[in-house]
């Protein structure tokens, strides 16, 4: 009896666990289908005041995972960062973690104001025309499109985006099954 009882035991936690990743997942899931997973590049940085920079072919890029995290480059610094998301356009992105190289001044000055850009992010629209547009300070837009064959910077990895990968979750629950089997075919025994 007692086998059994803890393998019903180990089995109710490794599901709360599983569950647990899950409710990680849902931190983004206002964010609509069609903007997870990609990678968006930055078309233009349009300030609160001040004048539209072209930002078309500069390098910068963002990813939004269906975990509620992203990641990127700001053309010269790769970042991993968290956002929330709901269904009405609100958005935040939090300050994250990023690589600290040099790059040519005009390439860091960009950046810089792309990363004060991105964490003043207080909503999102997906547009008719395919563009993720991102609005801060106010009347500030950073307008992201797709690419269908980006090209990576040099020395960076590609970024995957998707789903949080369960498969280690349910190897240790086929593991604990198998474990509770064998427990209880010797108790019975």
């Amino acid at each position: 009896m007692r086998a059994w009882l803890r393998c019903v035991l180990a089995l109710t936690m490794i599901g709360l666990s599983l569950g647990a990743v899950r409710a990680v997942a849902a931190q983004g899931d206002g964010l609509s289908a069609d903007a997870i997973g990609k990678e968006w590049f930055l078309v233009e940085l349009k300030p609160a005041s001040g004048d539209t920079v072209d930002a078309l072919g500069r390098g910068i890029s963002i990813t939004f995972n269906a975990d509620g995290t992203a990641n990127g480059t700001d053309g010269c610094n790769t970042f991993n960062t968290a956002y929330t998301a709901a269904a009405d356009g609100t958005m935040t992105i939090q300050q994250g973690a990023s690589t600290l190289k040099a790059c040519e001044q005009a390439i860091m000055d960009l950046a810089m104001q792309f990363n004060t850009a991105m964490t003043a992010v207080t909503g999102y629209t997906l547009t008719d025309a395919g563009f993720l547009e991102l609005s801060f300070d106010g009347s500030g837009v950073l307008k992201f499109g797709l690419a269908s064959t980006p090209v990576p910077l040099p020395g960076t990895l590609p970024t995957t985006g998707g789903s949080p990968d369960l498969s280690g979750w349910l190897l240790l629950l086929a593991l604990a099954i198998f474990a509770c089997g064998l427990g209880l075919r010797r108790h019975l025994a």
